[in-house]
């Protein structure tokens, strides 16, 4: 199975609803309620969308550092199928976010953004021992820096066993080829796209490249 794809929503400049038609048009497969729109639209965003596009899944981008039970639990009945806890939260508050995840039949992101480069391979180690399914090698900064950030992270923990990669930040089309060699599972675009004038036809020619990579190595299984 190809890699999902993920379009990152992040800005109220443009209209969210909008932007997500034309990105699903486009064969994006889940929504994101990036960060930024998180803290500035909260909860209505995520329930405007899941009750525009109810057959859609949406991820919140929440970075739990603590507390998930506080947070998680209104973004899950709001309509997020899966939501974010950073790698740096303590292993029992990652426990917690799974238990609760699992109480609504729910997945959690961990993300390994800001993580030292240096304790990364122990930290996913660590996490798959406490039962995390999916990791997102989740680069930080402007698209470019941001990308560079991301195919490090990739380099470093996607042999790690029992872990699901998820790759974020700045890819686009032109450098997706150095992350799909790397077989993650999930791939999420948005700030290395979303200026380009026809979003639709942008995200299809992404698609089209996870297409094509994946009906070259069609001896190869990836299951999401």
């Amino acid at each position: 199975m190809a890699p999902k794809l993920i379009f990152a929503l992040d800005t109220i400049r443009v209209n969210q609803v909008s932007l997500a038609r034309r990105t699903i048009l486009g064969g994006v497969d889940i929504i994101e309620v990036g960060t930024p729109l998180i803290k500035i639209s909260g909860l209505k965003i995520v329930e405007l969308l899941h009750k525009k596009y109810p057959n859609v899944p949406i991820y919140a981008d929440l970075k739990v550092m603590d507390f998930p039970e506080m947070e998680v639990i209104d973004f899950f009945e709001a309509g997020a199928l899966f939501v974010s806890i950073m790698a740096f939260a303590n292993n029992n508050t990652i426990l917690k976010a799974f238990e609760l995840a699992k109480s609504y039949d729910r997945k959690i992101f961990v993300s390994l953004m800001g993580y030292p480069e240096c304790e990364l391979k122990k930290r996913v180690k660590e996490l798959s021992k406490l039962g995390t399914e999916y990791i997102i090698a989740h680069g930080s900064g402007e698209p470019e820096d941001a990308f560079r950030d991301t195919l490090r992270k990739i380099k470093l923990v996607h042999q790690i066993d029992d872990v699901k990669l998820i790759a974020a930040g700045g890819i686009n089309e032109s450098n997706i080829d150095s992350i799909l060699r790397y077989h993650p599972k999930i791939i999420i675009i948005g700030r290395g796209i979303s200026m380009q004038e026809d979003i639709t036809s942008a995200v299809m020619r992404v698609k089209e490249k996870i297409l094509n990579y994946q009906n070259s190595e069609s001896g190869d299984h990836y299951v999401v």
